[in-house]
């Protein structure tokens, strides 16, 4: 799995980023999404390139991704904390 950390700014509000997260669950491959403080911490499946998140066209017409950074995540664990639904 990977972690994707997005610091995003939204077009209309600076403030309302929460809302990207309605997006970011429709994306393949995107497995898990919190806002924490002023970012976006994604957990994307190994396969997926972060660019298909980064580059998505309806995220980018509402936000503006200021800066990002990736890496490895290992553990099922986590999914729990970033899931949208708790199981």
């Amino acid at each position: 799995m990977k972690k994707l950390t997005m610091r995003i700014k939204s077009v209309g509000c600076p403030g309302c980023i929460a809302t990207a997260l309605v997006r970011l669950f429709r994306i393949k491959g995107v497995r898990g999404a919190r806002v924490v403080g002023l970012n976006i911490i994604v957990l994307l499946d190994d396969d997926v390139d972060p660019l298909v998140v980064i580059k998505d066209p309806v995220l980018n017409e509402y936000y503006r991704i200021i800066s990002w950074s990736i890496e490895e995540y290992r553990g099922e664990k986590v999914f729990e904390k970033f899931a949208l639904t708790r199981s």
